[in-house]
């Protein structure tokens, strides 16, 4: 009985440390990507990847902020706007507090805006 508790509790702490796969999630669709662009960026988890399904412009309501290790891309055939509008639009990329990121934006068109990199766990 001893060694079954054992083997179950290390398959327990074995699950507990392995991540989760990555996933594709679309904007907009269904939450946490039904709202906002930044909502889908902060539901989603590092290594997840956003395909974006519409050409209507995306912004306002500050910069895109993305603290985590994801890829933000057009869907296929789509090449998303960013921004498109009399006030300026940004994306702003920070790293997370603990390990390397890695943020891909592919396919985007980022209109009266920027992007910003920043190389610490914090914007400054």
């Amino acid at each position: 009985m001893p060694r079954r508790f054992r083997w179950w509790s290390l398959l327990g702490l074995l699950l507990a440390v392995v991540p989760a796969r990555a996933v594709t999630r679309t904007f907009p669709c269904s939450p946490p990507c039904r709202t906002t662009l930044q909502e889908c960026i902060d539901g989603a988890d590092d290594g997840d990847r956003i395909e974006i399904v519409t050409t209507a412009p995306i912004g306002g309501g500050g910069p895109l902020q993305i603290r985590k290790s994801i890829t933000l891309t057009g869907a296929p055939g789509v090449t998303p706007l960013l921004g498109g509008s009399a006030t300026p639009f940004g994306v702003l990329i920070g790293g997370k507090a603990a390990g390397p990121s890695v943020i891909r934006l592919e396919g985007l068109t980022i209109s009266n805006g920027s992007v910003r990199v920043v190389l610490s766990s914090s914007p400054r």
